[in-house]
């Protein structure tokens, strides 16, 4: 730990505020509440663990038991971190880290690395297990989700015709398979991204806005058109896509340096564009006028 303290390893308090650096009490307190937000009540990929509740009670139960386990989980894996540092720097790795560009290293492979040339053999197999469970319960909660989505609120209320459920099972499994197939695509496209997390959030932050966005107006605007929410969340995209992209000069360290938005703001950000947006459309679209319904002609009321 001294070592880790010397090489700022430990240092965690940082109160300045900028949109540029990702780690700072600003992104924490604001940027992470509505990235939290977003993956706990919008996101698909939590929502459909949270639906296998008995009840809702059950429901806001495990929300706050996962708001309580995830700080000490997330001190392990910093302190983890930690720990590979302070082991290497004593002695060279054993086997050299790939490299995303020329001079970037892929940081990703460090505890691989750490695994396969340092570990006992009987605790490598433990690891070995432990990281494929893990991985297969995040892959197929990803490919649940994703078929889910598919079935559920694409094809399902697109189709005219009435089907049986087996028709939506057997096409939700296809689903499934076209997924899987499109995302090891995707492996394989990104498999020289720099660092695999910064990557994850930031795609995710593209939309994450948009599904609070909408999820809110959802609950506040109970009776209105669809119209405002589906325009904020297209145009919260599309902006989104835009930061993602817009980078711009500044003197860093007395170095100038090309800097962008990091991602915990993203979520933050696509959410008040929504918003916004939605508002805007909203003066323009008005609700349709609510007509009374008539009866058919002789059609006689029925009392109690």
């Amino acid at each position: 730990l001294a070592i880790a303290a010397e090489g700022g390893k430990l240092h965690w308090f940082n109160g300045e505020f900028t949109l540029h650096k990702p780690f700072n009490i600003w992104m924490g307190l604001v940027g992470a509440t509505f990235l939290v937000m977003s993956s706990h009540g919008a996101d698909q990929l939590i929502v459909q663990r949270v639906l296998t509740c008995k009840s809702v009670s059950d429901g806001r139960k495990s929300l706050a038991l996962s708001a309580v386990i995830i700080l000490p989980m997330f001190l392990i894996f910093l302190l983890t971190g930690t720990m590979l540092w302070v082991f290497y720097q004593s002695q060279p790795m054993a086997i050299a880290l790939p490299e995303a560009r020329p001079g970037a290293s892929k940081n990703d492979y460090v505890f691989p690395i750490f695994m396969l040339t340092e570990v006992p053999h009987l605790f490598k197999g433990f690891l070995v297990v432990a990281i494929l469970s893990a991985a297969m319960s995040s892959v197929s909660s990803a490919l649940s989700a994703l078929a889910s989505v598919s079935t559920m609120d694409f094809v399902k209320p697109l189709l005219r015709k009435p089907r049986t459920e087996a028709f939506f099972l057997s096409f939700s499994k296809n689903s499934t398979v076209f997924w899987a197939v499109l995302l090891i695509g995707v492996a394989f496209v990104t498999q020289h991204v720099e660092s695999v997390l910064n990557a994850a959030f930031s795609l995710s932050g593209l939309t994450a806005g948009a599904m609070l966005g909408g999820l809110i107006l959802a609950v506040w605007w109970k009776g209105r058109p669809a119209l405002p929410v589906i325009v904020g969340m297209i145009t919260s995209l599309a902006v989104m896509i835009f930061i993602s992209r817009f980078a711009w000069s500044e003197t860093v360290g007395g170095e100038a340096k090309i800097v962008k938005i990091h991602w915990p703001w993203f979520t933050l950000i696509g959410t008040a564009v929504t918003l916004f947006a939605a508002w805007l459309t909203s003066l323009v679209v008005r609700n349709p006028p609510v007509t009374p319904r008539t009866q058919p002609a002789g059609a006689t009321a029925r009392t109690p």
